[in-house]
């Protein structure tokens, strides 16, 4: 981050129950997770979307469904009914830096497969006749599936 660059905080939200404009029954937004010293270049909805960070706020499958990302501009904003600045105040809620964020996202992970002995001679197979490892096969297959999860049935 550049020297003369300010730093924002941002909230991840989750919008509860609640009927827009209705006084009684009023929209509720849930703080879910705080992203401090985020460079003003990063800032928007990329901040917290990274998913190479192992980070998902969605609802189901839906990336950022019933979720907002909310700078700390608007935390004040009294025409919602939030806690966002009480919730971040008492660290109720996990805080993580975006340089941490950062971190995370070049972090390889690990998962074990269980595979059917069939399925995994014919990897092996292709990964041989390939010149490539079955860690580089599979992870290419999953790589073609994150970028079109349409194209593979």
């Amino acid at each position: 981050m550049a020297d003369d660059e300010q730093a924002i905080t941002y909230a991840i939200v989750m919008v509860g129950e609640g009927k827009p404009g209705d006084e009684e029954r009023p929209v509720v937004w849930f703080p879910r997770f705080y992203i401090t010293g985020v460079p003003e270049t990063q800032s928007g909805a990329a901040t917290g979307s990274n998913p190479d960070a192992g980070l998902f706020f969605g609802a189901g499958s839906t990336p950022w469904g019933n979720h907002s990302l909310v700078p700390e501009s608007r935390w004040d904003d009294t025409s919602r009914k939030w806690a966002i600045r009480e919730t971040y105040e008492k660290g109720g809620v996990e805080t993580v830096s975006y340089q941490t964020l950062e971190e995370w996202a070049k972090t390889p992970r690990r998962m074990t497969l269980r595979l059917p002995p069939g399925l995994h001679a014919h990897l092996v197979s292709i990964a041989r006749s390939r010149g490539l490892s079955l860690n580089q096969i599979i992870v290419g297959a999953l790589m073609d599936w994150r970028d079109d999860p349409y194209r593979v049935k």
